[in-house]
């Protein structure tokens, strides 16, 4: 069986907080499967079928999301930090909103 690929771009956050250089973590189906420096680009290899992903650094991590990967097909996705002041504060309180997450 041929697998799909989920591919994975990080943005520049664009508020300049802290934690731009670090790689986060990536979590398919909740095991770490790579990291993600800023400004890069990765394809991980995945199974055909119903997966989730979520991206994570410390205690901050993107919300959870679902995605179907068909055999060849590829699942793209990018992520970013807080964008606005309120959104970087509201994360001290809900650490999932730290990082965005959305599939194109």
């Amino acid at each position: 069986m041929s697998e799909g690929t989920l591919r994975l771009e990080r943005v520049w956050g664009g508020m300049g907080f802290g934690g731009q250089n670090e790689s986060w973590q990536i979590e398919v189906d909740g095991k770490q499967v790579g990291t993600l420096a800023s400004r890069e680009v990765v394809e991980v290899a995945v199974p055909p079928g119903h997966h989730t992903v979520r991206l994570r650094s410390g205690r901050y991590c993107s919300p959870e999301r679902n995605f179907e990967v068909a055999e060849g097909e590829t699942a793209d996705f990018t992520g970013h930090g807080p964008r606005y002041w309120p959104l970087a504060l509201a994360s001290l309180f809900k650490p999932d909103l730290w990082i965005s997450l959305h599939q194109r």
